[in-house]
């Protein structure tokens, strides 16, 4: 048997050269030997790996159309088997792989390994990394709910922001003047087939790049130091490398089980939800942009973030010292963790200003459901096929991203809150403080 092997091997080896394949990948040579410091690419590379498998999966259910996409995505999490967990997987991904590489990114600039010879293999991670916000920003749209259709417009406006050319690129993403069914075969298009061609072209630039540059290695030690202790990929470094992506797994399906994705109500342009915001990664430009006026608006949206970007790519070429040691580099490091401590805490206090959501009371929730049936607001608005259709469809209301106060103030005053609208106030329906409260958590309780 061991025999047919090899005689196998040997025929495969001969047409598809797998032993140079295999020096390629696992012979590495490591100056300093093996080091927990060096897991954060290879994670990526695994988490690459597990949006691809995870997104093939998706797209077998995935319709890419106004009148289907949000209906695929709910039917793939409540009616396929394991649906939920797969997109659970996908969505949490992606989290995972933007933290990784800020992690990778800062590593590389702690230990100056961006510096000459290397100038290359860093503006080919910085590209990646821009796809990879890319890819966070094209699938956001993608299950086309209140959430991300609202949360993409303020997107497009921030684009819009910029001189000259803004107007010009935020018509072409949204495929004209408003979003709609282009704008969602564009993001669509551009989420599988643009920026995948340009990640992997990255991604194969940014390796081979670090093979024929080879690795850094620590900042501290003479060369002949670490060439001592140099030691190769296999297997002490593909052991740790493993670990690592075992654990990153056992993270995504924590995540995925525990905290599945949410999917709000159907995207609705003639109503807005009571607050917009983007994914966690973008919430930083999102409360930055807080602080300045209509008028100087083009700071927060261009002139800092781009300004950032330069100094990113240029770090290299005006950074040409041959010393690596961060001791000796204090002021860029200052430099760099004063601008990331920046992003953090402006992160941080967008997610403390979100308000917070209604915990649905089931007994309100039901006692609600009474004062609704007994009220005949079923007879105006749908809910799951059941109703009236002169008011909107109720269906998902629990998940459209209201505010509990927004929903009391127009179940006492619909006219104060939507203009023209014809449903009775609450005062006209009889209905007491108690009764308004019921209902609102019968409206939340819809989904």
């Amino acid at each position: 048997m061991q025999q047919k092997r090899g005689k196998l091997y040997r025929w495969l080896d001969e047409r598809l050269a797998l032993s140079a394949l295999s020096d390629f990948f696992l012979n590495e040579p490591m100056p300093g030997g093996a080091s927990v410091w060096y897991v954060f690419g290879s994670g990526l590379v695994f988490i690459l790996i597990m949006q691809v498998l995870t997104g093939v999966l998706l797209l077998f259910y995935y319709a890419p159309t106004m009148d289907h996409a949000w209906d695929s995505i709910r039917y793939l999490m409540e009616e396929v088997p394991f649906g939920s967990f797969i997109r659970g997987l996908h969505h949490w991904g992606a989290s995972i792989m933007v933290i990784l590489a800020v992690l990778h990114i800062t590593q590389v600039f702690v230990w100056g390994a961006y510096k000459r010879p290397r100038e290359l293999t860093w503006l080919a991670g910085l590209m990646a990394f821009s796809v990879v916000m890319g890819f966070a920003w094209t699938g956001y749209l993608l299950p086309w709910d209140q959430l991300s259709y609202w949360g993409t417009m303020v997107g497009t406006e921030i684009i819009g922001t910029m001189p000259v050319i803004g107007e010009v690129v935020s018509t072409f993403i949204k495929g004209g003047g408003s979003i709609g069914a282009q704008t969602l075969a564009r993001f669509f298009a551009m989420h599988i087939w643009v920026l995948p061609a340009i990640l992997f072209g990255a991604v194969a630039l940014h390796l081979y790049l670090f093979r024929k540059q080879g690795v850094a290695g620590p900042f501290k030690g003479s060369p002949d130091d670490l060439e001592q202790h140099k030691a190769f990929f296999f297997p002490r470094q593909f052991f740790i490398d493993v670990l690592f992506a075992l654990f990153l797994f056992l993270i995504l399906v924590y995540l995925s089980v525990y905290l599945a994705p949410e999917l709000r109500s159907p995207a609705n342009p003639a109503v807005s939800p009571a607050h917009v915001a983007p994914e966690w990664y973008f919430l930083f430009l999102y409360e930055l942009l807080k602080y300045f006026p209509q008028d100087w608006i083009v700071v927060g949206t261009v002139v800092i973030p781009g300004l950032m970007a330069v100094l990113m790519i240029g770090l290299p070429f005006y950074d040409r010292s041959a010393e690596r040691h961060p001791l000796k580099r204090w002021r860029a490091l200052l430099a760099y963790f004063s601008g990331l401590a920046g992003i953090i805490l402006l992160t941080v206090m967008a997610i403390r200003s979100a308000p917070e959501t209604l915990a649905v009371n089931e007994m309100l929730a039901k006692e609600g459901r009474v004062i609704y049936t007994g009220s005949s607001c079923g007879a105006c608005h749908l809910i799951h096929g059941n109703g009236g259709d002169m008011g909107p469809d109720l269906s998902y209301e629990g998940l459209a991203g209201r505010l509990p106060d927004w929903m009391r103030g127009h179940l006492r005053n619909p006219r104060d809150y939507v203009a023209g609208s014809t449903m009775p106030s609450a005062a006209e329906l009889g209905l007491s403080e108690d009764d308004i409260e019921a209902l609102t958590h019968y409206m939340f309780s819809l989904d």
